[in-house]
């Protein structure tokens, strides 16, 4: 019980030597601290909000992806369907190329 008296003590001390040298009053020492402290919980505040904000863009661009997976997904398979379909084709106009580009050679 003591310590607290001292420390109590000691605190009001170095509050009224801040005051002295501020050229403060109590009462504009502790208008200005609610102010401050009144601005830091609004600050938190608006943090938290756009933190919010923050998440929900998140799992809305995660939802987004997962979307285009199964798009990228369908256009591959769809690719993959083309490219068997004109595979034939192609090596019967490679042969063509190079049976001219053998022809024309020589």
């Amino acid at each position: 019980m003591n310590s607290f008296f001292k420390f109590s003590g000691i605190s009001l001390a170095a509050l009224g030597a801040y005051l002295f040298f501020k050229k403060e009053s109590p009462k504009e020492f502790v208008y200005r601290s609610k102010n401050t402290l009144d601005e830091t919980i609004t600050d938190i505040s608006n943090w938290n909000d756009k933190k919010q904000q923050l998440d929900d863009s998140v799992k809305n661009l995660n939802k987004e992806i997962l979307k285009s997976k199964n798009t990228l997904n369908l256009v591959n398979k769809d690719i993959e369907r083309f490219e068997f379909k004109v595979k034939p084709h192609i090596q019967k106009i490679n042969e063509k190329v190079n049976e001219l580009n053998h022809k024309f050679s020589h």
